[in-house]
């Protein structure tokens, strides 16, 4: 008999996300072992291990190598990216939110209407798309025009490229990997158990800190990889539920 799926999204979005939270629960190992006499740095690195055996007999030992590669390497460009964005537009807002223009503006580099800068990844895929397009010289004279200096938007729009590209690439190795099947599916649902389990109790830890508290929960870090899939049952319980 067939084994019923239990974790959520695509098996390769799940099993790049299952690697992701092992690297932030591995970052965050002192704090959310306080309670846990079988969490420590040996634990977490064993959780790793396990799961480069999972990607390994899955996708194959070169296809895990080098999206994990360019998953590690985007995730830690889209953090310094989104503090960038975030300091550009609140200086935007200094210089321009009296003026008719600043709605404009910001319309024409790519941030949404409604303000928001909790971007999933394709959402600031998007957005890098638009803004590396839209500042032309001139445009760039103009938003620097009352004081702003040109290295932030530039550095912005000269680091976009590098995301783009890279998300590119990751788009592109994650449609080779097929499906999950048979044995596969088994080894997937218990890792999810395991993942779902560490992400609950994180999460609970957290509850105070949204930006840690967002780390583990797993939903998000699926929408991050484009898979925006609703949050499975184990992910809504009080201890974890971050979405509203």
């Amino acid at each position: 008999m067939t084994e019923v799926r239990q974790y959520p999204g695509k098996a390769v979005n799940f099993v790049i996300g299952a690697k992701v939270v092992a690297g932030h629960f591995s970052a965050n190992i002192t704090e959310v072992s306080e309670d846990r006499s079988n969490w420590n740095a040996a634990y977490a690195a064993d959780l790793d291990k396990r799961i480069d055996t999972i990607a390994a007999t899955y996708m194959g030992v070169n296809t895990r190598n080098e999206l994990f590669k360019v998953t590690m390497i985007l995730n830690a460009n889209l953090v310094t990216m989104k503090k960038d964005l975030s300091t550009l537009k609140t200086h935007l807002e200094v210089d321009f939110k009296d003026t008719t223009d600043y709605v404009i503006i910001l319309t024409d580099l790519g941030f949404p209407k409604n303000g928001r800068l909790s971007f999933t990844q394709p959402e600031l895929v998007a957005l890098l798309t638009k803004f590396k397009a839209t500042l032309t010289p001139e445009y760039l004279t103009k938003i620097t025009a009352k004081g702003l200096k040109a290295t932030l938007p530039q550095r912005i729009a000269d680091n976009a490229g590098t995301i783009i590209d890279t998300n590119a690439r990751q788009e592109q190795l994650k449609g080779t990997v097929k499906e999950a099947t048979g044995k596969m599916v088994s080894d997937l649902n218990v890792l999810y158990r395991e993942i779902i389990g560490i992400c609950k109790i994180a999460a609970r830890i957290y509850k105070d800190d949204p930006v840690k508290k967002e780390l583990f929960t797993f939903s998000k870090v699926l929408a991050n990889l484009g898979d925006s899939r609703p949050a499975k049952k184990e992910e809504t319980t009080p201890a974890a539920k971050t979405e509203k």
